[in-house]
């Protein structure tokens, strides 16, 4: 699934590069005669592409192609992630693969986005039970989310500063778990409820810094 996720990333880069060169080419027509007399003062900037890395919540780390259409739109394609690490005592997990498009009604810093994609989160923890044994038990969540948000993006080309708040709401979800441990002994994990947080719950979306480049 992660290799599946990883071609989204690639395959959708290359139509944000297949967009830029077709805006590209229509930047690049002169001028209509219609345009010159009605002497039109609104200055055109044109397409750019670039990258952006962020860091934020529920995944703490993302990177984004991006292309940028005449300061108006803005599309890309993310993967973020969060490293295996050890929280409460559970080993935790997460990546996602989504396409974003943000809209910028003024031209200007503030941006209305939308945000969809599929994500994967895995948890698993080990239970020393004594003379009854060691187990362990494992629990996989896939979702597949939309995203909307508001926020910032100040845009001093090549430097790209911002920041942004939404809500992620998980549309389909899917649950695999695996589990040693014996219905006889009474043991229960905080394993599953850990993950179902993650994955089937509405979550805060925050990117407390998203930097990067646009030419």
């Amino acid at each position: 699934m992660l290799r599946k996720s990883l071609w989204f990333v690639v395959a959708s880069f290359a139509a944000l590069l297949s967009i830029a060169s077709t805006a590209s080419a229509k930047d690049g027509k002169p001028a209509s005669r219609e345009d010159a007399i009605e002497g039109r003062d609104k200055k055109s900037e044109g397409v750019s592409i670039g990258v952006l890395g962020g860091i934020g919540f529920p995944r703490p780390f993302a990177i984004e192609s991006v292309v940028d259409l005449d300061r108006r739109v803005l599309l890309g394609a993310e993967y973020g992630f969060l490293p295996q690490a050890r929280i409460a005592g559970i080993h935790t997990s997460l990546w996602a693969a989504s396409g974003d498009v943000r809209w910028f009604p003024f031209r200007k810093g503030l941006f209305l986005g939308l945000r969809g994609g599929f994500q994967h989160v895995a948890a698993s923890a080990t239970v020393d039970a004594g003379s009854a044994g060691i187990f362990r038990e494992g629990v996989a969540i896939d979702t597949w989310f939309l995203n909307p948000r508001i926020g910032v993006l100040w845009i001093w080309k090549p430097l790209v500063l911002g920041v942004e708040l939404g809500a992620q709401f998980p549309l389909g979800v899917s649950t695999s778990s695996q589990s040693n441990i014996p219905s006889s002994t009474g043991i229960t994990t905080q394993v599953a409820s850990a993950a179902e947080r993650v994955g089937r719950t509405v979550l805060p979306t925050v990117d407390l810094l998203r930097v990067g480049l646009l030419f």
